[in-house]
């Protein structure tokens, strides 16, 4: 298996999940040393939940609706039981308290989680002051970004 390896399954209400490899030892797992094996990245799946029920980003990634219906939810309980059951938990940071650059490394906190979403920096990396590159659109179409918090499934 290679970076960039396509799988699917098929998910609890008969949709089908299509995803890749985006990373090999690459996460830290929650609860041990070394590193996760494998992450995933989702190409297709239909899913799509809001960050929060009232339009809101408080209480960032840590205390947001999406990660409850995404680790242990609505979201968790669509993947079939033989693939829950090989997820492993990872560590991932993020800025859960806000307060702009002269609070950003005070507020990043790490959460355990299953299933996550890529960071802003993950999603766009070749961005210039918040605008695409067209060197990078040319070379990579640019899926799902048109929903708040991306809204596609990430494990």
């Amino acid at each position: 298996m290679d970076a960039g390896t396509e799988f699917s399954m098929k998910l609890t209400d008969g949709k089908t999940l299509t995803y890749r490899i985006i990373g090999i030892n690459h996460d830290d797992p929650a609860g041990g040393s070394g590193k996760a094996g494998l992450t995933f990245l989702t190409t297709t799946t239909g899913i799509w939940s809001p960050m929060n029920a009232i339009d809101t980003n408080a209480g960032g990634w840590e205390k947001s609706e999406l990660r409850q219906k995404m680790n242990s939810g609505k979201i968790w309980n669509l993947m079939p039981s033989d693939f829950q059951s090989k997820v492993k938990a990872v560590k991932k940071l993020s800025n859960n308290v806000g307060g702009g650059d002269e609070n950003k490394n005070a507020a990043v906190t790490a959460t355990s989680d299953k299933l996550f979403l890529l960071s802003y920096s993950e999603i766009a990396p070749h961005l210039l002051l918040g605008i695409l590159s067209l060197d990078f659109l040319r070379g990579h179409p640019v899926r799902g970004l048109q929903r708040q918090g991306d809204g596609e499934l990430f494990c």
